[in-house]
């Protein structure tokens, strides 16, 4: 028998967009599809700063292993989204929209994909959109790896300086996790756990953590 004739391939419409990846911490229940057509929020950015007005994208929600699809957010001239994430049991989102200058998060609930709108930030709160993001757990906004900073913009304000080859990883609590590179000579990496709300490093790490889809930490070394 021909082996292909088993292999089942589920038809997955979503209008042309198809680029689909799990939306964090969902334990591979929920997958996100979106199509950046002016890149991430920070290039959409700069396409506004030139004076033109960045296409919109639109977001998708795919629930496996049904491969039921909720258009969650249809294009709008100017309003660009960034990657999902599953926290508490909501599914949430971060959106800038450029033409009325304001960050937007909100929360949707998985089981009846209603929406409840739980942020609303002046853009210039920021300094700009590189590297901004939700970070869970809990849910906060953040942006990092710029002028070796990390911010903390909302539910609090927090401001701290990390090394040049820190980039950010996780949070778990109070704690926030950095990946740190180095050459010395050969290439490794080591995590840098640091407090949330002052920068203090806490403890490092030999390798990586990562978040698995059960919802567990690997301590990759």
């Amino acid at each position: 028998m021909d082996e292909t004739r088993k292999v089942c391939i589920h038809d997955i419409d979503l209008d042309g967009t198809s680029f689909i990846a799990p939306v964090e911490g969902s334990h591979g229940v929920w997958y996100y599809g979106m199509d950046p057509s002016s890149g991430d929020l920070y290039e959409a950015e700069e396409i506004m700063k030139d004076g033109r007005i960045p296409k919109g994208d639109r977001l998708f929600l795919i629930r496996y292993p049904e491969g039921t699809v909720s258009a969650v957010h249809e294009r709008k001239d100017g309003v660009c989204h960034e990657v999902p994430v599953y926290d508490h049991g909501k599914i949430c989102v971060l959106c800038v929209d450029f033409l009325s200058h304001s960050i937007h998060i909100s929360e949707i609930d998985p089981e009846t994909i209603t929406e409840r709108e739980t942020a609303v930030i002046p853009l210039d709160s920021v300094r700009d959109c590189y590297n901004l993001k939700l970070l869970r757990t809990p849910l906060c906004l953040c942006r990092s790896g710029k002028e070796d900073l990390f911010e903390m913009i909302w539910p609090e304000h927090v401001s701290f300086r990390v090394s040049p080859h820190e980039s950010l990883s996780l949070r778990i609590g109070e704690r926030v996790y950095f990946t740190e590179w180095f050459e010395d000579p050969d290439y490794r990496e080591e995590t840098v756990i640091r407090d949330i709300h002052t920068g203090e490093i806490l403890e490092r790490l030999h390798g990586d953590i990562r978040l698995m889809p059960d919802g567990s930490y690997w301590h990759v070394h």
